[in-house]
């Protein structure tokens, strides 16, 4: 009891002594919230579970790194495009593909020009069996990838990402067109 009255004590003594809108007590409010709004425990945890193959835990950790990243962050507080990105990518491997879908395209706002984006995207597009959006992401994946094959020419060093979405670009296309021979 007498420890509670004295903790009691010096919690309401220092609020007394301390002005909660000074700069110092502002910056410290500010490391406090942002070590327990932080992204990344959660997402490095998550990406830790993935290496030890325990994909249950690791998809409940991303989807506490997903539910955090679209309630609680603002423009100004956005975790860094290679934090996103990655976070997209596990929940691609945790088979979270409408949230991986969110986090990319939200990426992508910010980056249009990175193919990868674009070919995470249609992956999950495939997989979700939106075969419309998955074509289209997977051709604008492919005219980038040969975009860049004839700026870089030798230099060139991802032909096989450039084959791959062309095979899943084609894939698509021959599937979305059995669904139309099948309707009719």
């Amino acid at each position: 009891m007498q420890s509670e009255r004295s903790g009691l004590f010096d919690r309401q003594e220092l609020q007394q002594q301390v002005d909660s809108s000074a700069p110092e007590a502002l910056i410290v409010k500010k490391q406090i919230c942002d070590a327990f709004c932080s992204l990344e425990p959660t997402q490095a945890l998550a990406n830790l579970r993935l290496v030890q193959q325990n994909k249950e835990a690791a998809e409940e950790l991303l989807e506490e790194t997903y539910r955090r990243l679209t309630e609680h962050c603002t423009e100004e507080s956005f975790p860094s495009l290679e934090f996103r990105t990655a976070t997209g990518k596990m929940l691609i491997e945790v088979e979270r593909y409408e949230q991986a879908c969110d986090v990319l395209e939200g990426v992508m706002q910010e980056d249009d020009e990175n193919a990868e984006l674009w070919f995470l995207v249609a992956t999950c597009y495939r997989a979700m069996d939106d075969l419309p959006n998955a074509l289209e992401f997977f051709e604008k994946c492919r005219r980038m990838l040969t975009k860049m094959k004839k700026e870089l020419r030798h230099d060139f060093y991802l032909d096989d990402q450039l084959e791959t979405a062309g095979d899943d670009s084609g894939d698509a296309k021959s599937v979305g067109q059995q669904d139309v021979e099948m309707k009719e």
